[in-house]
């Protein structure tokens, strides 16, 4: 969901260089707004059938660092998401999910990073350095507990680590070794990168994590006539049944 929008930052020689090329081939498709691969989806389609649940095993980054902070966010209403909102969110992710109050709280919690996100984009030229740089710090501080809960997979938190440092940090050989520091905590939070099948596992919990936010986030943005909870869980039921066939876009 979240995207790159600098096209002149994938042309910088040094960004090649501390990236590696192995994170830009796992990430770089999916920062450029690219389509998920649809044959890694068909391969573990088999694997889970329905919505992720908070806590379960498939929460890769809590299963390989042992790291349980986030797993379970406290379920309150974000003050900028209606009630109404909210109420019909919960009430719909209680048809599939046990714990659905954590994850409504959950995808609140991720579109409100998205939005911080974006906001962050939109200030090139218009905020100063300075102020540029602390809201990207902010938003690189989270990226490991966001990874440790499964909403990146590790190349994609290891490419914001990348973006986020290099548009913060001036001097190059600070950033270089922030930037090489943090990607080997990131490799650690998550599974082994040497197994492709917990790789495969991991990416496709991720997937399902985004889905459900792209979801409630299409449904938002609906006239307020069509916003109702049942309109809400059939558009959750059409995306699990396009999750769970490979078919969605």
């Amino acid at each position: 969901m979240i995207t790159y929008q600098n096209n002149k930052f994938w042309q910088r020689p040094w960004f090649l260089a501390v990236i590696g090329g192995t994170a830009v081939a796992a990430a770089a498709w999916w920062w450029m707004g690219s389509k998920d691969s649809a044959s890694g989806q068909q391969a573990s389609n088999t694997s889970n059938g329905g919505w992720f649940t908070p806590g379960s095993e498939s929460n890769h980054g809590n299963a390989a660092s042992g790291n349980t902070q986030g797993s379970v966010l406290t379920a309150t209403r974000p003050a900028d998401l209606p009630e109404a909102d909210w109420n019909a969110l919960k009430g719909a992710l209680s048809k599939t999910m046990p714990q659905a109050e954590a994850e409504a709280a959950r995808v609140a919690d991720y579109l409100q990073y998205q939005k911080r996100f974006e906001y962050w984009q939109t200030t090139e030229g218009s905020k100063s350095a300075k102020e540029r740089a602390s809201l990207a710090e902010a938003l690189l501080q989270e990226i490991p507990s966001r990874l440790a809960k499964g909403e990146f997979t590790v190349g994609e938190a290891m490419l914001m680590n990348t973006v986020l440092i290099t548009e913060s940090e001036p001097n190059e050989a600070a950033r270089q070794q922030r930037i090489t520091e943090m990607q080997a905590k990131l490799l650690k939070l998550g599974p082994p990168q040497d197994n492709p099948k917990l790789l495969a596992e991991a990416e496709r919990a991720t997937e399902q994590k985004r889905l459900v936010a792209t979801t409630f986030a299409e449904w938002q943005a609906r006239p307020e006539g069509q916003r109702t909870q049942a309109a809400l869980e059939a558009a959750l039921a059409d995306a699990q049944r396009a999750f769970n066939s490979g078919t969605q876009q």
